[in-house]
């Protein structure tokens, strides 16, 4: 029995999966008691993902980093993990390849007593699943030997990729102390965010270009808080198989490690970085697909059976930045005056999408955590949390009209944000990175089968000659078809018209009549 296929690969992206994360620490005898938490924060860290028997499986761990100071006055802080775990429905029969996207929508700390502390964290995955499919056609009537006239429709489906994570370990040292020993240093937290500066395709490879950022907060026996930072030249070459050159290329770059250890010598003290990434690319394109669409012989009978085939088209995407200039006075702030900030972390969280045309309007808001210097009222300098939120709308032009087959997929990434102080207000900087992504669902009738049906042989008639009118909507195809003839033998009896009608599903509209024999 003949059979044709068309492989595609299927491309599923699920948003909005959600669990949980719990975990608490009971600090050690030699630290004090907790008087006033500064700055707490929580990382997750993707770990694994594996199809099981229905599902995909995806576990990790949330790093939650606590700075507080003690009932002596002194700056401290802790350390903690919990891991996560959860699952989405996927076709793991076809599987190919997936890729974990989390981010925290909450994080919530409770001190359950003066030595101990619990945190909590609501994580957020994007789940992007690749899966290898294909469209099956088969039965006796698409043997060749029966000379099938086969329909064709032609239609462009996305074509994702992933290529494999490329780690690298970054051993750096950030700082130095002279004539300090290791009891006069602590570190109290460390945090590394990659930047992407260029992308390009060079052979058969994707180079990546850009830095990451590290920044770490420092204890010594003569300052309570300090900030060193540093910039790791990040440069990879990621292999490409079988992406073109027209595919547009997407780089992911994730810190999946940060570390420091405090070395000492005879001279002094050095902090040495440990920061371990993972880079990959994602690559998006089209590719063409060929499917069958009907079917019929012209020595016998044929009976067809059609199933709707689907399949995503990749329309593109596109990225907007908005420049973040916020002034927020003290008094709204509920601080005094400040003296410096010390630390600040940011993230971004979509809190609605509307689309009108082929605009999307987001609103949304930033959460901001710093560290800040306030002058008391005694005029002593004070350590203090300072957190506040910015809103923000922006339209972003999606240069298609979008329908309701259309699916868009929305990233925002913050980059070079600061807090600065002036006299009665702090002014908060940055840059946010808006990407829409957006692919269209199509679905074609395609053939599924195509067998000869018992006992259905026509006697034909060689002299016949029958002049034909076609109506409005018929193809050559369909002429062709229910005449029991063939497209070759219509355009052999009719050139000059087989030439206005060009392709085979064009419509005949313009045709007056046909010689059919």
């Amino acid at each position: 029995m003949a059979k044709k296929e068309t492989q595609f690969m299927e491309t599923r992206r699920l948003e909005g999966q959600r669990c949980e994360c719990s975990a608490e620490i009971s600090l050690p005898d030699y630290n004090t008691d907790v008087r006033k938490i500064l700055y707490f924060s929580a990382t997750p860290h993707h770990i694994s993902s594996f199809a099981s028997a229905d599902a995909l499986e995806c576990s990790g761990e949330v790093v939650f980093d606590v700075i507080y100071l003690d009932f002596e006055g002194a700056v401290s802080s802790a350390s903690f993990s919990g891991d996560y775990n959860f699952k989405v429905k996927c076709d793991t029969e076809n599987y190919k390849d997936s890729l974990v996207e989390t981010s925290l929508d909450n994080v919530s700390l409770r001190l359950m007593s003066p030595r101990k502390i619990a945190a909590k964290a609501t994580l957020d995955s994007d789940v992007m699943i690749l899966s290898e499919k294909s469209f099956i056609c088969e039965g006796d009537a698409l043997d060749e030997a029966r000379a099938p006239q086969l329909e064709r429709t032609f239609a462009m489906a996305r074509r994702t990729s992933i290529t494999k994570p490329k780690e690298r370990e970054y051993a750096d040292s950030l700082c130095r102390f002279d004539g300090k020993t290791v009891d006069d240093v602590q570190l109290l937290h460390i945090h590394s965010s990659p930047k992407i500066e260029r992308v390009s395709m060079e052979g058969e490879n994707c180079e990546i270009g850009g830095y990451i950022y590290v920044e770490a907060l420092i204890k010594t026996d003569d300052c309570p808080i300090c900030k060193f930072e540093k910039k790791l030249e990040l440069s990879e070459q990621i292999p490409l198989e079988n992406v073109s050159e027209g595919a547009e290329l997407y780089p992911y770059v994730k810190v999946v490690s940060e570390a420091a250890s405090i070395r000492g010598d005879e001279s002094g003290v050095e902090l040495v970085l440990n920061i371990i990434s993972e880079s990959q690319v994602v690559s998006e394109e089209n590719q063409r697909l060929e499917l069958l669409t009907d079917n019929y012989l012209t020595t016998c009978d044929c009976e067809n059976v059609y199933s709707e085939a689907s399949f995503d088209e990749y329309l593109g995407r596109v990225v907007a930045e908005e420049e973040i200039n916020e002034k927020i006075p003290f008094e709204s702030l509920g601080v005094g005056k400040l003296r410096d900030v010390v630390f600040t972390t940011a993230k971004a969280r979509i809190k609605s999408r509307d689309i009108d045309g082929d605009k999307m309007k987001i609103e949304g808001e930033i959460l901001v955590s710093s560290i800040a210097n306030e002058i008391n009222n005694e005029e002593d300098v004070e350590i203090i949390p300072l957190k506040f939120s910015h809103e923000f709308t922006k339209n972003v032009n999606l240069n298609c009209q979008i329908t309701p087959n259309i699916e868009i997929f929305t990233d925002i990434d913050l980059q070079d944000v600061s807090v600065n102080i002036d006299t009665d207000a702090v002014f908060l900087h940055g840059k946010m990175h808006i990407s829409c992504t957006m692919a269209e669902r199509r679905k074609i009738a395609a053939l599924k089968s195509s067998n000869v049906v018992p006992d259905s042989d026509f006697t034909t008639n060689p002299a016949r000659i029958e002049v034909y009118y076609p109506t409005a909507g018929e193809s050559l195809y369909s002429i062709a078809k229910s005449h029991h003839t063939t497209l070759e033998k219509i355009a052999e009896d009719n050139p000059d018209v087989a030439e206005v009608f060009g392709a085979v599903d064009e419509k005949s509209a313009k045709i007056k009549r046909l010689i059919i024999t």
